[in-house]
């Protein structure tokens, strides 16, 4: 697979899609997030859960799988209308792709973690506070396993084949290298910022960090011309950053 596949500078990219319809597809995720958000937290509240306004955040980690799937049926079909298909847009597998997605995984911690220090030290001078009404709640061991062996791979792969894989070349296509970059990036992070929602501060911390993680993952991108590196760089970051956290809580407790 060649650079130019990924790369904006293959005029054949936009394929005709128009901006207004590039901007409806960037703002799935964040409407299928929001609305099994809704459903979820309905769903606990109806049946009075216990701590259930602690379990409708973290019960995204499990409706997100089902997004997920949502979002590569979508990306497929809308390929396969191009022309393409999702195994010429994630590339060939090479054995280096997994030093490079561990290097990746690597760059994008420290990414994520040093935006989100500066943005917590700018919204809350420090660390920011425990969220209220989750005394007594533990972290089920399945949960823990979900999130650990099964959430970050269907999101890496997900997220990379629609905003590297699919968007990114097209936004580009439309407003110019640059500036698709960027509008790729913002998409993904306010994506992210549902899992902050109702938490004003939170949100904008979560979109700060995820902004700069989809900056640094469109740049490599373009440099590697493939989305394997960054498919697996990116699982090993949900893994070490969302799975094993989890699970160590779960198995703690």
């Amino acid at each position: 697979m060649t650079d130019t596949q990924i790369r904006p500078a293959k005029p054949a990219a936009s394929h005709g899609v128009s901006i207004p319809a590039l901007a409806g597809l960037s703002l799935l995720r964040p409407a299928l997030l929001l609305l099994a958000l809704g459903a979820v937290s309905l769903t606990l509240r109806t049946l009075g859960v216990a701590h259930a306004a602690t379990w409708g955040p973290l019960s995204l980690n499990v409706a997100i799988v089902g997004v997920d799937v949502v979002t590569l049926l979508v990306v497929v079909r809308l390929l396969a209308r191009d022309g393409q298909s999702l195994r010429g847009v994630i590339g060939r597998f090479r054995g280096a792709d997994v030093a490079w997605g561990l290097l990746i995984a690597l760059g994008l911690m420290i990414v994520l973690l040093a935006v989100t220090y500066a943005g917590n030290l700018l919204m809350y001078g420090g660390a920011p506070p425990r969220p209220a009404g989750g005394e007594g709640f533990r972290v089920p061991v399945w949960f823990g396993l979900w999130a650990t062996l099964l959430m970050p791979v269907t999101i890496a792969f997900a997220e990379e084949v629609l905003f590297r894989g699919y968007l990114q070349p097209r936004w580009s296509a439309r407003l110019g290298s640059l500036a698709g970059l960027v509008v790729t990036a913002v998409f993904f992070g306010l994506q992210h910022v549902v899992f902050a929602w109702g938490n004003p501060q939170a949100a904008v911390v979560r979109f700060a960090a995820t902004f700069a993680g989809g900056l640094l993952l469109g740049l490599l991108a373009r440099k590697f011309g493939r989305l394997w590196p960054l498919i697996i760089g990116h699982w090993l970051a949900d893994v070490v950053g969302l799975g094993l956290p989890l699970l160590f809580a779960a198995v703690a407790a």
